[in-house]
Formats: structure tokens, C-alpha cells, sequence
């Protein structure tokens, strides 16, 4: 009777999950990267975000918040798989978050930089402008003067967020080629007679493009 009690108890024990290991609970919480987001000043209409979490077999949630952080937006979150894509309209401040749950039930913590990701950006849909603001005077038609001849140019950029390069070409030359001209004026001395335009654009720093502004001029020959 006393060996059967022992046996009753050692079988008793480990049915009830009292001897040996049981089965591992899953507590912790998954946790999402981005892959290669974009960032900074962004020059396209369509945002796309890549992301994945540090377990299999998770789902996500996203949202996109224009001009305004997320975590104090009722934007609501959609479910999601990446890549996500969003089409933006209009300029300004997206700020986009996405969370993981894994296949246990556990959520990620949405509390940045702790847990979850919150990735904020700027959508400019707007190209820049520049203008000439100082070139050669004309002295008879499109004429400025005899050769050599040094023609001189100031130009502005503007942008509504901010303009990141010049570039600067004098047509007219052997070779001529678009080069940077940040500073806002450029000098081409010592120009042989012929006939000339001189162009400049600007890019901010989403990458968008002004339209050129040009200057015609023609450098004459001294008749001896």
C-alpha cells in the first residue's frame, strides 16, 4: 500500500505539470524595424515603408499623420503588410508609425524610441524658382560689349522650404557644361566675341527643379 501511495504521487505530480518542463510561454513583446525609409526633405507624391519585426508569423498596424505627430493624432490604425504605400498631395510635415503583434497575442509597446516606430519626414511637391538679378548692360541690341569681355551674374534662388544648389552654364563656350554656382554669382572673364546665353537653375533639397532663367548676350569684335 505504501509503494502504491509513492507511485499515486510521483504520477500525480508530473501530470500536473509539477515535475520537469512544461511548455514555454510566450511573453515577450515582438519588436519592428524600417528598412531603408525615407527621410528627410521627400520630392515624390508616393511614400513607401518597408519594415519587419524580430519574430515570424507577425501582423502590423500603420498610419500616416499630416503635420502632426502621430501620437497626438485620432488618425486610426489600419492593418498594413510591407511595403506600405501612401500617396501625399499637398506639401508638409507625414509622420508614420507602424506596431507588430506577434502570433501569441503580444502587442509592441508603442512608446518611441522603447517600442514601436515612429519615423517623421517632409513632402515637397514644390519646385523652386530663381531668378537674374544682375548681368551685363546692353549697349546697342543684344550687345555688351567688345572682346575680352568679362560678364558678371547674380541670380536668387527661392523655395518654400530651402534652396540646396545653384547650377550655372554659358552656352557659347567650346565645351560648355552645367556646373555649381552656389553663392549666388558667378564671373566668366576674358570671353572672346560671340554669341552667348548664359542659364541657371536651382534644387532644393527634395530635389526638385526650377526652371531655367537665361540671359542672351553678344560679346562683339574689335574692328581694327
Amino acid at each position: 500500500m505504501k509503494n502504491f501511495f509513492v507511485l499515486f504521487s510521483i504520477v500525480f505530480l508530473y501530470a500536473c505539470g509539477g515535475g520537469g518542463s512544461g511548455p514555454v510561454t510566450d511573453v515577450d513583446p515582438p519588436h519592428t524595424v524600417l528598412l531603408d525609409p525615407p527621410s528627410g526633405y521627400h520630392g515624390s507624391a508616393t511614400l513607401s515603408f518597408s519594415f519587419q519585426a524580430d519574430e515570424d508569423n507577425c501582423t502590423f498596424e500603420c498610419r500616416l499623420c499630416p503635420n502632426t505627430n502621430c501620437q497626438n493624432s485620432t488618425v486610426s490604425w489600419q492593418s498594413c503588410i510591407s511595403p506600405v504605400n501612401y500617396t501625399v498631395l499637398s506639401d508638409g510635415s507625414q509622420n508614420f508609425e507602424v506596431k507588430a503583434t506577434d502570433s501569441a497575442g503580444n502587442e509592441e509597446p508603442h512608446n518611441p524610441p522603447h517600442g514601436g516606430i515612429n519615423w517623421t519626414l517632409t513632402v515637397d511637391l514644390t519646385d523652386p524658382e530663381v531668378t537674374i538679378s544682375e548681368s551685363p548692360d546692353y549697349i546697342s541690341g543684344e550687345i555688351v560689349g567688345f572682346a575680352p569681355f568679362t560678364a558678371n551674374f547674380a541670380y536668387d534662388g527661392t523655395d518654400n522650404y530651402f534652396v540646396a544648389e545653384y547650377w550655372c552654364r554659358l552656352t557659347g563656350l567650346q565645351n560648355p557644361v552645367w556646373e555649381i554656382c552656389n553663392g549666388g554669382a558667378i564671373s566668366y572673364p576674358d570671353l572672346p566675341f560671340g554669341d552667348y546665353e548664359f542659364e541657371v537653375n536651382v534644387k532644393d533639397g527634395a530635389g526638385n527643379t526650377s526652371d531655367n532663367a537665361s540671359f542672351e548676350f553678344v560679346v562683339n569684335q574689335v574692328f581694327q
